[in-house]
This record gives C-alpha cells, sequence and structure tokens, in this order.
C-alpha cells in the first residue's frame, strides 16, 4: 500500500463530512458572553458528566475560583479522600461476605490454617452480612427535590459561601440555625448551598422543599445602609430594598459607614443581609420544616422525663397526625413549640372531647397563653389592644353559623372595608411604638388570624381566653363600627 494511499486520511484523520465547520461552534454559557465555547468546564460536584461551555477567557475565570469542594464540611472532604483510594466503592475484609467459602470451604486442603486465619477455610466463623450495593448517583434536580432547606448562588457570591477562603456567610447561618432551633423548639435542618451559573451573577435563591420562596441581589464587597424609617438624608450608593423587611437601603462603599451611621442608617455587610433575609424566611416557612419526623422527637425526648404522659398521647388518645397538624399551626401563627410538656398534656386532656385539630388549637393556645402574650407585650402588666364594634362582632359571629369553612359570608365590600380599619389601627400602633394586637372571642379567632396574615402580618390575634388573669387590658381602637352600620343598611335594602 502507497503512503499517499487514501485510506490513511479515513483511518488518520477525522473525515471531511464529520468535521464542524467553522463558525458554528456553541455559543459561549457565560452570562452575557456571545463568543464560540471552545471548552468545557465541569458543573460540580454530584453534576458529574455534565459541563459548562465557555470561551477561552471565561474558562480561565470559571477555573480561577472552581473548587469542587465547596460546601463540603472539613470531616466530609476526609471522608471523600479515604473513599477516592479504592474508587469510592464498597470494600470489605476478606470473608466478610461469605463469597471464598464457595472458592475455599469445599474441603480444600488447609493443613497450616492460612485460610482460617483469614476467615475463609473450612470452620472459619463467616459472616452473613451481605455487601452494600452500589448506589445509583443521585442527579442534582432529584437532590433539590429532597433537600428541606437550600440556598443558591451566583457565581460572584461563591467566596460568601467557601470555607477554603473563610466564607462568612457560612458563620452567620450556622448561628442562624442555632438561634431559630432555640426560639422555635426543634431542630433546623441544614442548609444545601450550592453554586448555580443560571442565576445573575450577584443574586441568591432560599428554597424550602425545593421551592424557592425568597431571592435577592446583594454586593460582596459593599455594605447596606438600611433607612429604618425617619432618615431623610441621601447618601451615595446603590439604591435599592432590604430583600428581609423591603426598607429603603442603599449599598454603599466600606469607607462611607461611618457616616451612614452618623444619619441614623443601620448598616450591616452582605453575610448579614443573606443570613436575615434567610431567618426571616425560615421564621415565616417554620410549620413546613416541622414534620413527623422532628414531632417524633420531641416527643421521644420528653418520654424521656415523662414517658406515661407521651404514653397515653400517642397513639392512644390522638394519632400522630393530628398532633403535628396542631403543633403546624402554632408555628404558622409564630407561636413556639418549645413548651412541649405542655402542648402535650393540653392535648391528652382534651383529646376525649375532640379530635378536631382546630378546637384542640384553641385549647393549647390557651394553655400556652402566658408565653404568647409574653412573647409580644415583654413582662409589661396592661395590654394595648384593638377589639371589635359588638354589632361587627355579633354580624361575624352569624356568619359563621353556616358553617362555612372559609368563615363567615357577607358583602365583599365589608370585608375590604374591615380590613383597611385594621390596618389603619395598626399603622397607629407601631406609631407608638407598641404591638398591634387585635383582640376577639374564641371563635372568631382562627378565621380573623387568616383574614389578616398576609396583608396585615405584624398584626397578632388572640383570644379572649389567651389573656392571663394577672394582665390588664387598654382598648386603643374599636374596630368596625361604621362598617357595622353600612352592613345593616345593605341588608335593610336587600
Amino acid at each position: 500500500m502507497k503512503l499517499d494511499s487514501p485510506l490513511f486520511n479515513r483511518i488518520r484523520v477525522k473525515p471531511e463530512q464529520e468535521r464542524k465547520p467553522a463558525g458554528q461552534m456553541p455559543v459561549c454559557q457565560w452570562p452575557g458572553c456571545d463568543g464560540e465555547a471552545t471548552h468545557r468546564a465541569p458543573k460540580g460536584r454530584l453534576r458529574e458528566r455534565e459541563y459548562w461551555r465557555f470561551c477561552l477567557d471565561h474558562v480561565r475565570e470559571y477555573n480561577h475560583s472552581y473548587n469542587y469542594f465547596a460546601g463540603m464540611s472539613e470531616d466530609a472532604v476526609a471522608r471523600y479522600q479515604k473513599d477516592s483510594v479504592t474508587g469510592h466503592r464498597p470494600t470489605w475484609r476478606m470473608g466478610f461476605n461469605g463469597a471464598t467459602d464457595r472458592f475455599y470451604g469445599g474441603g480444600a486442603a488447609d493443613p497450616f490454617e492460612v485460610l482460617r486465619e483469614f476467615g475463609a477455610g473450612p470452620g472459619a466463623r463467616v459472616r452473613s452480612e451481605k455487601p452494600r450495593e452500589e448506589a445509583r448517583p443521585v442527579r442534582n434536580a432529584e437532590r433539590k427535590a429532597f433537600d428541606t432547606l437550600g440556598l443558591e448562588v451566583g457565581y460572584r457570591l461563591i467566596p460568601l459561601v467557601d470555607r477554603n477562603q473563610s466564607g462568612p456567610l457560612l458563620g452567620r447561618i450556622k448561628a442562624v440555625r442555632r438561634k431559630l432551633s432555640e426560639e422555635l423548639g426543634f431542630l433546623i435542618q441544614a442548609v444545601h448551598i450550592r453554586d448555580n451559573l443560571e442565576l445573575k451573577p450577584n443574586a441568591y435563591r432560599i428554597a424550602v422543599l425545593g421551592v424557592p420562596v425568597g431571592e435577592g441581589e446583594i454586593h460582596s464587597e459593599r455594605d447596606l445602609a438600611i433607612n429604618p424609617g425617619g432618615v431623610t438624608a441621601q447618601i451615595v450608593g446603590i439604591k435599592t430594598k432590604d430583600p428581609a423587611f423591603g426598607l429603603d437601603a442603599y449599598w454603599i462603599e466600606p469607607a462611607g459607614k461611618e457616616h451612614a451611621l452618623s444619619l441614623g442608617y443601620t448598616v450591616v455587610d452582605a453575610a448579614t443581609v443573606v443570613a436575615t433575609h434567610l431567618s426571616e424566611l425560615l421564621k415565616r416557612h417554620a410549620h413546613q420544616l416541622l414534620g413527623h419526623e422532628e414531632v417524633q422527637q420531641l416527643l421521644d425526648r420528653l418520654a424521656k422525663s415523662a414517658p406515661k404522659l407521651v404514653e397515653n398521647l400517642t397513639p392512644g388518645a390522638l394519632t400522630l397526625g393530628v398532633v403535628v397538624k396542631v403543633m403546624q399551626d402554632l408555628l404558622v401563627d409564630r407561636v413556639p413549640v418549645r413548651n412541649i410538656r405542655t402542648i402535650a398534656e393540653t392535648l391528652a386532656e382534651n383529646a376525649a372531647r375532640s379530635q378536631d385539630p382546630a378546637v384542640l388549637l384553641a385549647h393549647v393556645r390557651e394553655a400556652l397563653g402566658s408565653s404568647i402574650v409574653q412573647g409580644i407585650y415583654g413582662l409589661r402588666d396592661e395590654l394595648p389592644v384593638i377589639t371589635l364594634d359588638p354589632t361587627l362582632e355579633q354580624m361575624l359571629r352569624e356568619g359563621l353559623k353556616s358553617g362555612a369553612d372559609a368563615g363567615p359570608s357577607f358583602e365583599p365590600g365589608l370585608a375590604d372595608r374591615l380590613h383597611g380599619a385594621l390596618a389603619d389601627a395598626a399603622q397607629q400602633q407601631e406609631l407608638r411604638s407598641e404591638p398591634a394586637v387585635l383582640l376577639v372571642p374564641t371563635v372568631l379567632r382562627p378565621w380573623l388570624a387568616r383574614f389578616t396574615r398576609h396583608g396585615l402580618p405584624n398584626l397578632a390575634v388572640l383570644a379572649y381566653g389567651e389573656i392571663p388573669t394577672t394582665k390588664s387590658l387598654r382598648v386603643v381602637a374599636s374596630v368596625g363600627s361604621a362598617a357595622g352600620a353600612n352592613a345593616r343598611a345593605a341588608t335593610r335594602a336587600a
């Protein structure tokens, strides 16, 4: 065969028809870049065999900050390195799975008992456990669905969560979990952190049970100057909103921190902004974090000091599902479940009368009344409260008799006026620097709590039975007199 034979071109060089024409390379996936993606870059841990396509400049920048072990603890890194020696496959000592008996256990000659010494020969004690099967790698989308709490960050925020770079956000998140666990009364799950190039470079996203519940953008090299209200002086910076509370704010250079503080602004760093946002969202969604496993752990801990109480409660008096529902409803109203003993005693005491979680919740709230009131008012003896006009209160009572689960039925305009009146009364309390609390009959509290929960999150709705007898009341507003008159006129006209 001649050296210039066309066959050599077919063997040594990719055929011309299979070559990708110039100009048809994929576009670089770096945000804002439309260059040719001539290089591949790994997407990271738990996303093996998945790659980003970048141009040369951006693959260099990506590789410069790439850290395969980002988000892993030191112990996890050590375990990974140890497992890498065997290719991340299970290992066991000789004779552990009994496989050697199939080769040496059938009467093989072992005069010096060498095989027996290694657990393989005749008479050797072979353990019956089977080796652990190699599990299929969990895909990233599946892992997100299993994560109870997740935090995704853009590529510019990776240093905030990189342990190798002493990322400050890791310590803040740990402190948030510890603080909320003490406040709410159960262990807050770990926050799984990962980078996401689909987000903007300075953006982050918080998810609960795989569903995004909040997001924001920060400047990691700047501080956030927040206007707590009443500050009229302007400062130099990037105007924005505080992601946790929606207050007016500015991203300022660190050198301007002292000036902003002197004007009355509250100044925090970028890591604190994310941690505060995370804390507020966890409080708002705490009921989603408390499930059957968490409640069972609380009951198991209580059983060590009060075994008979837990034995009588579940599964004897109530199912675990009812107990979970009552505790979740407490968290919806931002009532901690720290006092698990009082909760369990109240449920056990009233289980014979009713199995309805709503009825049991009312009894538990009354039993926890002192702690609920203290959490709102502190140690003060006189409690400023907002009440309903007797006429409107009677109308709502009559509306509830229809048995509608959604609440009392009345004309839509009345609901709007009631909501507006409650908003005005709550705002006046905030201007007085006093808590906004609506005090209503027990039968109306669940519906009014749902009615105001989203539009007036700072308005607490309490029942009369939840107020300790040692406290005195001071009515600062009576809502609904005008609304009640209009409703009566509309009823007569109909």
